[in-house]
């Protein structure tokens, strides 16, 4: 490592220490979600460390004031292209509260019967749900405006270079799948795991092992857990295919067995 680089990695590192966050981070792309959620491109200075969970937790929170949520389980690291990133999608932070604060009459006002409340007290619509355990309570109705949040924070960046792009071919072929493939993916605000049984132009067909199926956009997936049969078998014959080329037929079977060269 040069001796400017030992340098500028130092002086990253303790304003981080300062402010809690890594200063070359910057949000350089977004794509919408069908969900409300979005999926984002973060690039960081790849003369440095690799950010830490607990660095993109921190951006995220102060970039944004607190209004988006990064969901960690979704991050990827990208390094092989010319730059590098992490992708993870990004959701707005739901205020909620117990049903019992539905006692205070004079700041709950009800809109809709059992229903929608108005807050008095924060001019805003509250509405009854119900979660997994079956228990009720309510969320604020107000909807920050993601898109335009993400939109100003990649107008500002001061960096002149573009950065990872969610489109780039460093991020596209970590997450390409086909048909038969096992994928980690996001729909309806959680993460997933299912079986690819079509694709269709960007859509993505995935069916869960209890039988649903959801369509979701290419970008919706995280990675390939798994992939299949066919395609595998295939990807091993033409890397042995490739080394065949150079090596002993012998040696080759031996790098890669099963390998149809």
């Amino acid at each position: 490592m040069s001796k400017s680089i030992d340098i500028a990695k130092k002086f990253h590192e303790r304003m981080a220490t300062a402010s809690g966050t890594r200063s070359d981070i910057r949000v350089t792309d977004q794509r919408a979600l069908r969900d409300g959620s979005f999926k984002i491109a973060l690039s960081y200075d790849k003369a440095l460390s690799q950010p830490k969970v607990s660095d993109i937790k921190n951006y995220v929170s102060s970039k944004f004031d607190g209004k988006l949520v990064a969901n960690l389980a979704t991050a990827r690291v990208h390094t092989e292209g010319r730059h590098h990133g992490i992708t993870l999608i990004v959701t707005a932070r739901r205020h909620t509260m117990k049903m019992e604060a539905l006692r205070d009459k004079e700041r709950f006002i009800p809109v809709v019967a059992n229903t929608t409340f108005m807050d008095t007290t924060l001019k805003a619509n509250w509405n009854v749900r119900t979660g997994p355990n079956g228990k009720q309570y309510i969320e604020c109705a107000h909807e920050e405006d993601i898109a335009g949040l993400l939109s100003n924070a990649i107008t500002a960046s001061t960096r002149n270079d573009i950065g990872l792009r969610l489109g780039s071919e460093t991020v596209a072929s970590a997450t390409m799948p086909e048909k038969g493939d096992v994928v980690k993916f996001f729909a309806d605000n959680a993460q997933r795991t299912g079986t690819v049984s079509r694709i269709k132009g960007d859509e993505v067909y995935i069916a869960e092992e209890d039988g649903n199926t959801f369509v979701v956009p290419c970008v919706s997936v995280i990675n390939i857990v798994e992939k299949n049969p066919k395609s595998a078998q295939r990807e091993l014959n033409e890397q042995a295919s490739f080394y065949a080329q150079f090596e002993p037929k012998e040696f080759v079977k031996e790098m890669f067995p099963g390998a149809k060269f």
